[in-house]
Formats: structure tokens, sequence, C-alpha cells
């Protein structure tokens, strides 16, 4: 549970089926991407929401995020946080790809 923490701010992995994290092992920029499939689409939305507001754009030594975004499609939660540069494109690409979106997610880092 301690790295799923680090990862999506997340206390517990109930009502999550998988979690998948792509961040640099190492980068002088911040960047990570979640995908997190849960048990239904209620349930995403709610990881959604409960990520954004948790997770830590400051959790690495040297650099912060500039922006967290996250929302949900059907029974998969996304958060993406970096600079606004890099944050902001993933994000869109994302709603673009799943077609639809629940709510949507969004505040600044540091």
């Amino acid at each position: 549970i301690d790295l799923v923490k680090t990862y999506t701010g997340l206390d517990s992995t109930e009502g999550i089926q998988d979690i998948v994290v792509s961040e640099p092992m190492i980068s002088s920029q911040a960047f990570s991407l979640i995908l997190v499939k849960c048990e239904n689409a209620i349930k995403a939305d709610e990881i959604a929401a409960k990520m954004n507001e948790s997770v830590n754009p400051n959790k690495w030594i040297c650099v912060s995020a500039e922006k967290v975004y996250s929302t949900s499609s059907g029974d998969v939660a996304m958060l993406v946080m970096a600079s606004e540069d890099w944050a902001k494109p993933v994000y869109d690409k994302f709603k673009e790809l799943a077609g639809s979106v629940g709510n949507e997610y969004e505040r600044n880092g540091f």
C-alpha cells in the first residue's frame, strides 16, 4: 500500500483491480501518468477525484508538478501531473481517445 500511496495518493486499494504508472526513472521534468482500472464507473469517478485531491505533486526531490489533471472513462480513472506544457496535451489526448469522460478534476501543483 506504500507504493500505491506514493504513486496515487490513495490510502486503500478497495474497488481497484489494476494500477499502471508511467514515470521516468531519472528526469529533470516532473511527470506521472496513472491509470486505475476500477470495479465500476462510479468507483472510477471517485478514484479520479480522490487521486486529484491527494496525490503529492512535490513527491520528487528536485522537481514539482505544475498541474494535476484527472478524470474517468468507464471503469478507468486517469491522472496526469507535470508542467502545464506536458500535462495538458496528455490529458487532452486521453479524453480524445476515451471518447467520453466523467467529471474532470484539475488543480495547481505547487
